[in-house]
């Protein structure tokens, strides 16, 4: 028992060992002021790969840590010949009406980028809140979806296997919160900032849900990225109202501002994230195998002592 004791204590020690390693490394990663430095950073992280991503909190955080620097530019390399964003959505009413203050700027971003607000380059609609907001009763076996927070799976696609359904009679009644292929669901209250693309070319949304029906000028999963990334968490802190019930109001969300490179760039980004995103996947399998594996022998040695 007191070798248990001690191999307990130990453990806990090796826990807060690898935390500040791994905050320490990625943090610095996050950091990284240049291509030079990232590039020392990212090597910094390989010599320690085995230390590292032994748990799967490490890989959550190489996650993060890949998305915070994928929104300040940092993940693939700039075109010259692309050009820079429009500056246009700096002199729009909306921008004129809104401005950004250089207050709100979390970082810098390459000169070829912008920032813009989410109203700037999206439309958000609510989910109808009025006398015809469907009920339990009303659903149906099959028909229109319905989708309310719930149905948001933590990929960002949403789950055919609990999802409820309208008529076309119900979901014509609703003046609201009617949603079309390429749209993104957001979730204001609760579990603030769940975030889906949508793949259904019709449906309609909960009334916790809001519609965000993005411009020519966003990718959908660039967007998506931004949203569910570290920057995004952020500004749900900032605009969240503080209340004991956790919910956001549309009008807050249109105020978020986001990086936003030429649209070849965040095509290039989105790919990079993915492709860095099944390698963590892949990481997190062999994880769970390695486990479970060592879970058979403890079993096995312990059955042959018995």
């Amino acid at each position: 028992m007191k070798l248990c004791d001690v191999l307990e204590q130990n453990g806990r020690l090796a826990d807060e060992q690898h935390a500040r390693l791994t905050s320490t490394l990625f943090d610095a990663l996050a950091a990284s002021e240049s291509a030079h430095a990232l590039a020392e950073n990212w090597q910094r992280v390989a010599e320690h790969f085995d230390l590292l991503l032994d748990r799967p909190e490490a890989i959550d955080e190489l996650e993060r840590t890949i998305l915070a620097v994928a929104m300040e530019g940092r993940l693939v390399r700039r075109e010259p010949t692309e050009g820079p964003v429009a500056s246009s959505f700096q002199s729009g009413v909306n921008a004129q009406q809104n401005p950004i203050d250089a207050s709100e700027l979390p970082f810098e971003i390459p000169i070829s980028w912008r920032w813009v607000r989410l109203g700037w380059v999206a439309e958000l609609i609510n989910g109808d809140r009025g006398k015809n907001y469907p009920n339990r009763a009303e659903y149906v076996a099959s028909g229109l979806p319905f989708v309310n927070a719930g149905h948001i799976e933590p990929d960002g696609t949403l789950s055919p296997d609990s999802m409820h359904y309208l008529t076309r009679k119900k979901f014509d009644s609703l003046r609201s919160g009617k949603m079309q292929a390429g749209d993104l669901l957001y979730c204001l209250r609760g579990a603030l900032g769940k975030t889906a693309i949508v793949d259904l070319s019709e449906g309609a949304v909960a009334s916790s849900l809001v519609i965000i029906r993005l411009n020519e000028a966003v990718d959908r999963k660039y967007a998506y990225y931004f949203l569910t990334g570290p920057l995004g968490r952020e500004l749900i802190k900032r605009f969240d109202n503080g209340s004991a019930q956790p919910n956001l109001a549309a009008n807050r969300l249109k105020r978020y501002v986001m990086p936003l490179p030429p649209l070849a760039e965040q095509s290039r980004i989105v790919a990079r994230i993915e492709e860095l995103r099944r390698l963590c996947s892949d990481l997190r399998q062999w994880l769970t195998q390695a486990r479970q594996t060592q879970s058979r022998l403890a079993d096995s040695l312990v059955a042959e002592l018995a």
